[in-house]
């Protein structure tokens, strides 16, 4: 029996001398192994965990990772198995109590207890800071709060352009309309109003707060854009008249003339008001009931100074309902008991009587063209709007009498059967070509090298220009599609322009006044193009651009606004309720933490500091702010003061998960030039 108890403790002892620590102690435990597995023992030698994995790794925060067949898990001090053997990663977090797991390349989130928090579906998730983990997948970013909640974080904020005769530059961002004015595409009036009308020539700019309107100058005052109303935005309707000199305003029925100062001039009762700028006054009809009268006034400019005289009677023109189109130089297409004709303010009388089924006005070489529709037909009067004679009968499916005024050749697109011809509206006959008819056509238009048209031939578009014999001469080659042929006015090289497409992709066409055709940049690179007031809105795949052609602060060709289609790059970690975003353009805003973009967008920013403060830079020239949680700017920074300012707020270098190791370096190399810079300065004149 001895014997056998001796054999016993050796066999013990045997076991025991397999066991063998291959750790240091942590947390009271220490990682040994058996046989190849692994598993813990305590301080005494003692196995507190059976060696049941492939291997593990030391405790820190009451948990250790344990790995088994390819995959990790993690359990605690007692061994209890917290997560299962089941991730390619496990990330306990030093910012919270949460875990972050990877499976299949994509990462979730679980709580201290193995409960899932976010599912295992993201690209890469970021630790906690203040209770909020910032999650994407591909290029839409996530918010996981504390609680479990998942906040998309919204769309960058995108801007839309729009350029018209009426409304330069004007651009919305953030639900806001704006209008922007130089080089560089700044704003000049800031996007904060709920639409504005701007018309430069005036220096005034309307604009629409909730549902009333107003307007007052532009102007800036230290990079500030300050509102300057001149009359309160209270009315339901605003325009303007007399170029820009005179605003009109409606308060219910109530219609009140302002000068260009603001001060009122005349005030009308009236249910509606149709008005047209007409030499040596402005004219309009307004409508009382079914009583149409003609006002006039006149408003006389001295040296840019405008006075007002008192206004004539009002003349009752119609006791019939009416209706009108846009006027031409005080000749107004109007409708009576559902007929149209066309009104002379100058003559307070109809020349042409309404008994047409509809009209067109168009600007001839020497006079006015009225075309009009009778029967389902158009015809042609060119010998003059008063004379009210037709030379050509009604006989024609359509006429495209969309010409530039001092046009100076009788030109007229005429569609008759399907097909589309060139004719003399002042003798009917039709214009020589190559081509004997058109399958779609766009307007004549008048440049410095002549008359210039486009029209379309089977699958092709061409170019033609008219000659002083009554031909058009084919020029350039044809194109898969030709639209908005416009005439370039101001400063520019160019004569007219046209958006053309080949294979899908389109480009800027070019005439120049010597007659020369190309194409901008040689380039088909946008995906649409739109031709605005001789500036061209383009678009691609990720951005919209405006680019100038024949502007007077331009150069043409000049991309001068670069916005919309934004996309985040990356987000940085939550300091305050807020993170600082990147996006695809490389400017950088804020996030609040249900995801929605708040205040600015700067060439940089940086998170808050512990006196809830941020430093951003507005421009490339060095100009910085320092903002509070609300985006207001609280103090201004030279160059030499944002440097500075810059290197104490940089004291903690942090950089994005998503950032690569070179833009890592990158920024890693800035941070230490700028403190550099810092302490040359502090040491300058020290020995």
């Amino acid at each position: 029996m001895k014997k056998i108890s001796i054999v016993l403790l050796l066999f013990a002892l045997t076991i025991t001398s397999c066991v063998k620590q291959v750790g240091e102690f942590s947390e009271g435990l220490a990682v040994a192994t058996k046989a190849g597995k692994y598993g813990f023992i305590n301080e005494n030698g003692a196995v507190v965990i059976p060696f049941d994995y492939d291997t593990v790794e030391s405790f820190h925060g009451g948990h250790a990772r344990v790995f088994k067949g390819g995959k990790c898990g993690m359990i605690d001090h007692a061994g209890k198995i917290i997560l299962e053997c089941k991730y390619d990663k496990i990330r306990a977090d030093a910012n919270s109590d949460f875990i972050s797991v990877s499976s299949n390349r994509k990462w979730g989130w679980v709580d201290a207890s193995g409960v899932e928090i976010a599912p295992v579906v993201y690209d890469a998730v970021q630790p906690f800071s203040e209770n909020i983990s910032i999650a994407h997948i591909n290029d839409t970013y996530y918010l996981i709060h504390k609680d479990g909640v998942i906040t998309d974080v919204n769309n960058p904020p995108s801007c839309i352009m729009e350029i018209d005769a009426n409304s330069t530059h004007k651009i919305k961002e953030n639900g806001k309309w704006g209008v922007f004015g130089s080089v560089e595409g700044e704003p000049l009036i800031p996007c904060m109003y709920d639409d504005v009308i701007f018309k430069p020539a005036a220096s005034i700019v309307l604009i629409k707060k909730g549902d009333k309107w107003g307007a007052g100058f532009y102007r800036t005052n230290a990079g500030n854009y300050e509102e300057a109303l001149i009359v309160p935005c209270e009315y339901d309707t605003i325009m303007y008249i007399n170029n820009g000199k005179t605003i009109v305003a409606k308060k219910n029925r109530t219609y009140i003339i302002y000068d260009y100062l603001g001060e009122e001039v005349k005030r009308y009762d009236l249910d509606d008001i149709y008005i047209s700028r007409v030499s040596g006054g402005t004219r309009f009809i307004g409508r009382t009931g079914n009583e149409y009268y003609l006002y006039d006034y006149c408003d006389f400019s001295y040296n840019g100074f405008y006075s007002y005289e008192d206004p004539k009677e009002p003349r009752l023109i119609s006791v019939s309902s009416m209706d009108f189109k846009k006027a031409y130089n005080g000749y107004v297409p109007a409708k009576v008991d559902g007929k149209w004709g066309i009104y002379w303010l100058s003559f307070h009388e109809f020349v042409v009587q309404p008994i047409y089924e509809d009209v067109k006005i168009s600007k001839g070489a020497f006079q006015e063209v009225l075309m009009v529709k009778d029967n389902g037909k158009w015809g042609i009067a060119p010998e003059g709007l008063h004379k009210n004679k037709l030379i050509v009968e009604c006989k024609y499916d359509d006429i495209c009498g969309d010409m530039i005024e001092k046009v100076r050749h009788n030109f007229l697109w005429v569609k008759q059967a399907g097909e589309w011809y060139p004719v003399d509206p002042l003798t009917d006959d039709y214009w020589y070509c190559d081509y004997e008819s058109f399958d779609e056509v766009l307007p004549t238009r008048r440049t410095s090298a002549g008359e210039v048209t486009a029209a379309r031939v089977d699958d092709q578009w061409h170019f033609f220009l008219l000659g002083s014999n009554g031909t058009m001469k084919t020029i350039d080659k044809p194109y898969d599609e030709i639209k908005q042929l416009s005439y370039v006015g101001g400063a520019s090289d160019y004569a007219a322009i046209a958006v053309v497409r080949q294979d899908d992709q389109y480009g800027i066409w070019y005439i120049t006044g010597n007659g020369k055709c190309g194409i901008f940049n040689n380039k088909f690179d946008y995906s649409n193009l739109e031709i605005r007031y001789s500036q061209v809105i383009a678009t691609d795949n990720e951005y919209t651009y405006l680019i100038s052609i024949g502007g007077s602060f331009t150069k043409d060709g000049q991309i001068i606004k670069q916005v919309g289609n934004l996309k985040i790059k990356n987000i940085q970690e939550f300091s305050h309720g807020f993170a600082v975003v990147k996006y695809s353009n490389n400017e950088y805003g804020y996030i609040n933490t249900e995801g929605e973009h708040v205040f600015e967008r700067y060439i940089e920013a940086y998170s808050f500091n512990a006196n809830g403060t941020a430093i951003v830079l507005e421009d490339e020239d060095g100009i910085g702010w320092l903002i509070d949680t609300t985006g207001k700017r609280i103090q201004r920074y030279t160059t030499p003061e944002y440097e500075e300012a810059v290197a104490r707020a940089l004291g903690n270098f942090n950089f994005n998960v998503r950032d690569s190791r070179e833009q890592i370096i990158e920024h890693a190399i800035k941070t230490n030039q700028q403190v550099m810079q810092h302490v040359k300065r502090q040491t300058q004149g020290m020995p």
